[in-house]
């Protein structure tokens, strides 16, 4: 036997339904008894995405899950907020390079001009 302690996050999800392998458990917070194993368990509340995640229990193993809901709206923001983040690094990637190949077309022209000049 072992077993896990579930929370949610933010408070207003609290009370959120949560199922083990689509079992309906209880409320959270909420601390169950589980046989050795693994599992899926899923936290459901309105206004909120239902969040998955599995797991896996050993022998004597007392395990803490937290689970994080998100809006629908939290959700779009962090998509966007990454793809913001996204783009910059892309921009930034972009210019570097062509800062490099254009340091390296300078060099080798340079480089060019002593070799003919030595000729």
């Amino acid at each position: 036997m072992g077993g896990i302690s579930l929370f949610v996050e933010p408070n207003d999800a609290s009370n959120a339904d949560i199922y083990i392998n689509e079992e309906l458990k209880g409320k959270a917070p909420l601390v169950l008894p589980l046989m050795i194993g693994n599992y899926k368990v899923t936290a459901k509340k309105g206004n909120y995405l239902d969040v998955i995640e599995q797991f896996s229990i050993g022998e004597n193993e007392q395990k803490k899950l937290t689970l994080s809901l998100l809006t629908y709206e939290g959700s779009r923001l962090q998509t966007a907020n990454k793809w913001g983040t996204v783009k910059w690094i892309g921009f930034i990637c972009t210019a570097l390079s062509g800062g490099a190949s254009y340091y390296f077309k300078m060099t080798a022209d340079k480089t060019m001009i002593v070799i003919s000049r030595q000729h």
